[in-house]
């Protein structure tokens, strides 16, 4: 996705060609401040109720995410 985002993001049309640097870095330093945030929690919680259900609603959640995307027609 790394290589590609840059041109699917200018394909989008919707942003400036200068905002389109901008937003593909956005996307990609997001994640890990997520899961440096996120992470105590979901590891709280897979304690408490398996970690196999919680790689199932990971999993799940991903799909569903993934899916939604798909039907973007911003960057924004």
């Amino acid at each position: 996705m790394a290589p590609i985002l840059p041109f699917y993001i200018k394909e989008l049309g919707h942003v400036d060609t200068s905002e389109i640097a901008f937003y593909s870095g956005l996307a990609f330093g997001i994640t890990p401040l997520f899961m440096a945030v996120f992470s105590p929690l979901w590891a709280f919680l897979g304690a408490k109720y398996g970690y196999k259900n919680m790689l199932l609603r990971a999993s799940f959640g991903m799909s569903v995410l993934t899916l939604w995307l798909s039907f973007a027609h911003s960057a924004l």
